[in-house]
């Protein structure tokens, strides 16, 4: 029975891995453009560079050599307080010039403050490292249009998956009743797996036979109600049972709705509340 256990959590664990959705994390352009304004302004308070300022007044000047767009699909961008309306192709041209842009201020200012050899230049040094200039996001949306061929295949493996689990499960609790309530079939079971019968027994670790098909649950429900005469082998196997069931259930329901996704919110919260408690440590 613990193979059929570990069984399902496994299949549990392949359909919840193949059903998850994921969510593309690449930079817009006003993304772009608020973070060169910020650090625009964080040169300005410090008074020591004008790469920033440098790098504003040319996307300025490249903003204002657009024409101005009509469309539908036309974004405003603003730029220092310069708004002008641009399609989508000069937002794509604007955008990577930004990036460009900003990571050549970065690796300026980068480079003048490393002239310092203060603790929190080199802290200052690490971040930007780190977090700005090896940032690596995963391209999902390029993932997605790989493995769209894979679509089909994986949501009828998901389904079977599905059925073999649903399925499983309410054969195991049908042997289990019978075991518990029909005392000539649990006769009969136990004396074919004391016998040595592969197919209704096991033999343990230990050298002890084992029940094949019924769970330890099961067992467990008949022996506690023959030591304690009187109390209810069904009411004891379901209170062991569902916490089980009701856990199944939950997975099986939001597999087949495709309401997965709440579960990775919930673990996206708790790991951003921890990162964000590490964060103020490490401050």
């Amino acid at each position: 029975m613990r193979r059929t256990k570990a069984f399902i959590v496994i299949m549990i664990a392949l359909m919840l891995t193949f059903s998850t959705t994921t969510v593309a994390y690449a930079a817009t352009l006003n993304e772009v453009i608020k973070e060169i304004e910020t650090g625009l302004a964080n040169e300005v308070q410090e008074g020591k560079y004008t790469y920033y300022q440098e790098l504003v007044t040319s996307l300025q000047e490249k903003l204002s050599g657009y024409t101005t767009s009509t469309d539908p699909d036309a974004v405003p961008v603003t730029i220092d307080g310069v708004p002008k309306t641009i399609s989508q192709a000069d937002q794509a041209e604007l955008l990577a010039i930004a990036e460009a842009g900003l990571k050549s201020a970065k690796n300026s200012t980068s480079a003048a403050k490393n002239k310092g050899t203060s603790v929190d230049e080199v802290k200052d040094s690490i971040t930007e490292m780190l977090r700005d200039d090896f940032n690596v996001k995963a391209d999902t949306s390029a993932a997605a249009e790989a493995l769209e061929g894979f679509k089909e295949p994986i949501g009828l493996a998901i389904g079977i998956l599905a059925y073999i689990v649903i399925t499983g499960m309410g054969l195991f609790t049908a042997l289990d009743i019978c075991y518990i309530v029909i005392p000539i079939f649990r006769g009969w079971y136990t004396e074919s797996a004391e016998s040595g019968s592969k197919l209704t027994g096991a033999t343990g670790k230990n050298g002890e036979a084992k029940l094949r098909w019924i769970s330890d649950d099961a067992v467990y429900a008949v022996k506690v109600a023959t030591v304690e005469e009187g109390r209810s082998p069904i009411k004891v196997y379901v209170f062991k049972r569902a916490g089980a069931y009701i856990i199944v259930a939950i997975v099986i329901f939001m597999l087949l709705t495709g309401n997965v996704q709440i579960f990775v919110n919930i673990a996206l919260d708790l790991i951003a509340g921890a990162i964000e408690q590490l964060q103020k440590i490490a401050n």
